[in-house]
């Protein structure tokens, strides 16, 4: 392995909490009530710190225990992503028609 491809690997390495910022703060919404806010709360800081940790490291051993069979866990995640995705929008569409009739 050169030192770029070390390089790189480690930089993908650090930058995953980074990628994962988006999926969590839409989850923490869920989760948490739209008044808590760890400015004004140490508990509530720590409750969504810990929250996001768990997120990292359950990615992390989900993505290391795929790498097996790297082709099985895309696919599995593309068929969620896939439901997911015409799930949400299929009923955003139906409601929307119910509200325009």
């Amino acid at each position: 392995m050169s030192a770029s491809q070390f390089l790189y690997s480690i930089a993908i390495l650090l930058s995953t909490p980074l990628q994962l910022f988006p999926a969590v703060r839409i989850m923490e919404n869920g989760l948490f009530a739209p008044q808590k806010s760890g400015k004004k709360s140490v508990k509530v800081k720590w409750e969504k710190n810990s929250f996001r940790t768990l997120a990292v490291v359950g990615c992390s051993i989900l993505a290391w225990a795929g790498a097996k069979d790297l082709d099985k866990f895309v696919s599995l995640i593309g068929s969620v992503a896939w439901y997911v995705l015409f799930s949400t929008s299929s009923a955003s569409t139906s409601s929307a028609d119910r509200a325009c009739a």
